[in-house]
């Protein structure tokens, strides 16, 4: 896979993907998108480490925006400009 950011190198099922270090490393941040979608905010949350569920807070958000952004992941990745014509999984 090229051209996915990720600030460091990951092995799956015995295939590797290299680190692509940016300041802002998106892919976590859309692997955790696609799996509240999948099964729920609460269920996701439930299975990370319990450093992750609270890291990276941006604080002084409205809860309706952040509210919106988790529950129509994809409204959020196009507001971010992220937004393909392909359907989320």
């Amino acid at each position: 896979m090229r051209g996915v950011m990720l600030g460091s190198s990951i092995a799956h099922e015995r295939r590797h993907l290299a680190a692509l270090p940016t300041r802002d490393a998106p892919l976590p941040a859309l692997v955790v998108l696609i799996l509240t979608r999948k099964e729920g905010f609460v269920a996701t949350l439930a299975t990370l480490p319990r450093r992750f569920t609270h890291s990276y807070r941006i604080k002084g958000t409205p809860a309706a925006f952040v509210y919106k952004a988790i529950s129509e992941p994809s409204w959020l990745l196009q507001i971010l400009g992220l937004a393909t014509d392909m359907q989320l999984i």
